[in-house]
């Protein structure tokens, strides 16, 4: 004869282990949202308008007139965004052929002056929620502007856009200036406790002074 009698302490041990089980899961997937909606975020923006674009005198060269073009690094996520850094990882010419002599860079924040430079620590930036800052990428300088004296010397200056990287000496062949032409460039934002990302901007410079456009278009 088959025994159909059931077992109800038995059957209440199993439905709560399965309820412990299942809270235990519960609680662990609304920490993991919960840690998911406080990250922190970054956002990158752009437009050709101060203080993106800004003109400032060159200290070193006379104070003729420079003129800077810059991103703007945000943090809109809900928790500080740790050891943040930008990088140039890519030039593509006007027919988006990467260019070969191009090696990927580390841009400099337009707070840190190259004078605390080449402490790698001070080229990462911690961004505190809803704050934000500037990185620089490009520069042109206005050797119009200099005494005639020095204009040979320092007409580079102002035939090529030069990239604000954070390195005071780079090996021979390494591009960092830019003839006049069309030219995209992508720049990624990386962090301790972001996810990276990337903006694509096409450049182009008429090859005079301020005679840049600087867009958006990824």
């Amino acid at each position: 004869m088959i025994n159909t009698s059931i077992d109800i302490p038995l059957i209440l041990q199993i439905l709560t282990a399965i309820g412990t089980f299942s809270m235990a899961v519960l609680l662990f997937y609304i920490e993991v949202i919960k840690g998911w909606l406080k990250r922190p975020k970054i956002r990158i923006e752009f437009r050709q308008e101060e203080p993106y674009c800004k003109e400032v005198p060159l200290e070193d060269l006379q104070n003729i007139p420079s003129y800077w073009i810059r991103i703007k690094v945000e943090n809109i996520g809900k928790q500080i965004a740790k050891g943040v850094e930008g990088r140039l990882v890519e030039i593509k010419d006007k027919n988006g052929n990467s260019i070969k002599e191009f090696v990927p860079l580390i841009l400099r924040w337009a707070s840190r002056p190259y004078s605390k430079i080449p402490d790698i620590q001070d080229v990462r930036m911690d961004i505190n929620r809803g704050a934000s800052w500037f990185l620089d990428v490009i520069y042109i300088a206005d050797v119009a502007k200099l005494k005639s004296s020095e204009k040979e010397r320092y007409k580079i200056w102002g035939q090529r856009t030069h990239i604000c990287d954070i390195y005071m000496g780079l090996p021979t062949g390494t591009l960092k200036d830019l003839d006049p032409g069309e030219y995209y460039l992508t720049i990624t934002i990386y962090g301790d406790n972001i996810k990276p990302l990337s903006k694509t901007f096409r450049l182009t410079w008429g090859g005079k002074y301020r005679d840049i456009i600087f867009k958006v278009i990824d």
